[in-house]
């Protein structure tokens, strides 16, 4: 879901032919006189998190350009020592999905360990975002935080 404040200079572009994939939506965000940004939100369902077939292993083989700002947000889950609060070994697509992360140049906007999803019976680091090089460059994203109260009746932490 997204949410946005109409606004004459700004208009979003949903990106449906890149993906048929239910789970992930692609939308270009785009204002007159500055750069493109192309932004995914993951939803990666538990049943499917570590299958081949699952959001993100369809994120790593979208063909995204490079030289635009791109940032990746959403429920990702999936555990890896890179955010978890614990160092257990992450499951191959997990490690495949974090080595093309480091190959295209995405920056983590989380603390390490820092709960996003809060359950009865334990809390979990699932809600990660990231953005690539070209967004950290024209710093895109500023003041990432975790929003508690603007999460409402939802076991998932926002993000602002």
């Amino acid at each position: 879901m997204v949410y946005h404040r109409s606004c004459p200079d700004f208009e979003l572009v949903h990106c449906s032919k890149i993906t048929s994939c239910a789970d992930l939506l692609v939308f270009d965000v785009v204002r007159p006189g500055q750069p493109t940004v192309t932004i995914v939100n993951i939803y990666n369902p538990p049943q499917h998190a570590k299958r081949q077939t699952s959001a993100v292993y369809i994120l790593c083989t979208l063909n995204q350009p490079q030289n635009r700002p791109i940032i990746l947000a959403g429920d990702w889950n999936l555990h890896h020592p890179y955010w978890s609060a614990d160092d257990k070994p992450p499951h191959s697509v997990c490690s495949d999905m974090v080595e093309w992360l480091d190959s295209h140049e995405f920056l983590m906007h989380n603390q390490k360990g820092k709960i996003t999803c809060l359950r009865k019976n334990r809390d979990l680091v699932l809600d990660h975002t990231f953005s690539n090089a070209v967004a950290c460059q024209i710093d895109l994203i500023k003041n990432w935080q975790l929003d508690v109260p603007l999460s409402g009746a939802s076991d998932h932490i926002s993000t602002t």
